[in-house]
């Protein structure tokens, strides 16, 4: 690359200023969406573009995710003095942001190889040549889609959304397994649909139904009003990074000639002006069968327990400082006033005994096992996404059957155990 045209490059680069919080939110959602194995310098990089849309002065960041099979744009209200677009390092820019205080502008001007940012502080961060100029596949959906248009459906409604995170959080997170790092979403198109979202990996698995939302279905009707698609987790981890409570929001599908889903986006507004969107190419491969296990755990459950989820989160913790290992696990006794949740280091130089007090507990079936035995981290992931208060823990029958966790608003989560021969006792 010639001097002359990296200097081109660079006074192509926008000046402008937006709110500190906005562009703190837009970088939190790029840096989530990086993939956890990417190697290439590409694949940490985004374009940042200052343009007028309609009546208003937007600054738009676009990003991929998943090895580009995910397409993250974002914008916020801005003062331009100067429109143009550059591509810069997710990075190190969402460090820097993140180490901005206070009610103050974020301001950035191009200088003679870099961009120049301020707010509390100043930093240059090097342009990338040559990676904004095919910006446009990335754009284009800052308006709302209509389902119409893609021949396919949406849905509209907070409760929609919620679904979906929570079956996110157990959802695999390697994007080497795209099926895997990928939610169900299931609707059944009535007046209002019914939709169920599902993630799993092999140690939990995480479903979460909302009745009567809105919903509109574009094109002709799918058969038997039954539809489904997969979302990549990592389009909802990087929507959901962005902090606050939207004023609209959907989740949309689109089908390829065949009838089948070939992809979808996710799009939320604020009403401060922030939006994000992420859209998505249907990942190849074969969803588990996750269902059928929350139904077979519901149907052999053991014992059924009722605790705090503070308390049952709070006693796990300890658990997995005092296995101190890089897979901690730990084991649960069942007792009649509630759970003993235990665990030890090898050599037992650490260990703990955790009583959780239970408002009840219940036997569905005669000889049920008393012990169990799972990993610290699994646990505390599935326990996160689950509404605070009163959670009911449904235990198998046996030691290597999976538990059911199911919160007050109709959450639920299944917990697969670890082979009892190999954890500790």
């Amino acid at each position: 690359m010639k001097a002359t045209e990296l200097s081109k490059r660079i006074e192509d680069a926008p000046t402008c200023s937006v709110r500190l919080d906005h562009f703190k939110q837009m970088m939190a959602c790029l840096l989530e969406a990086l993939p956890r194995q990417g190697k290439h310098p590409s694949e940490t990089l985004m374009t940042l573009v200052a343009e007028k849309r309609g009546e208003k002065d937007m600054l738009i960041a676009y990003g991929s995710a998943a090895f580009g099979s995910v397409r993250l744009e974002l914008w916020c209200e801005a003062k331009i003095e100067t429109p143009g677009c550059c591509t810069v390092d997710v990075k190190s820019m969402a460090l820097w942001a993140a180490q901005q205080q206070g009610d103050v502008p974020c301001k950035m001007k191009p200088m003679e190889d870099s961009i120049l940012l301020m707010a509390k502080s100043k930093m240059r961060f090097p342009v990338y040549i040559d990676f904004d100029k095919d910006r446009g596949m990335h754009g284009g959906f800052s308006d709302e889609p209509e389902p119409g248009k893609f021949g396919g459906w949406m849905f509209r409604s907070a409760e929609a959304w919620s679904s979906v995170e929570h079956a996110a959080a157990s959802a695999s997170d390697d994007d080497l397994r795209p099926a895997m790092a990928c939610i169900l979403v299931e609707g059944k198109a009535e007046d209002k649909a019914l939709v169920r979202a599902t993630g799993c990996t092999s140690h939990r698995i995480g479903t979460s139904e909302a009745a009567s939302i809105g919903f509109d279905m574009g094109g002709d009707p799918w058969p038997g009003g039954i539809i489904s698609g997969l979302v990549p987790r990592r389009a909802v981890d990087a929507i959901g990074a962005v902090k606050g409570t939207p004023e609209n929001h959907s989740i949309s599908f689109w089908r390829s000639g065949n009838g089948s889903v070939a992809g979808g986006r996710l799009w939320v507004v604020f009403p401060d002006g922030l939006g994000a969107c992420a859209s998505f190419h249907a990942p190849d491969g074969v969803f588990p069968e996750a269902v059928s296990v929350v139904e077979r755990v519901t149907a052999s459950g053991g014992k059924a327990v009722s605790v705090e989820i503070e308390e049952i989160e709070r006693a796990i913790k300890v658990s997995k400082i005092a296995a101190a290992s890089e897979a901690p696990r730990f084991k649960v006794r069942i007792q009649s006033d509630g759970l003993l949740v235990m665990a030890k280091s090898e050599p037992k130089r650490m260990q703990s005994a955790e009583h959780v007090a239970a408002s009840a507990v219940a036997d569905l079936s005669e000889d049920s096992a008393t012990e169990f035995h799972f990993y610290a981290p699994e646990a505390l992931g599935v326990i996160r996404n689950l509404k605070r208060g009163q959670v009911k823990i449904t235990f198998g029958r046996t030691p290597k059957d999976p538990a059911l966790l199911e919160d007050s608003v109709g959450k639920t989560s299944v917990l697969t155990t670890v082979n009892p021969d190999m954890a500790h006792s």
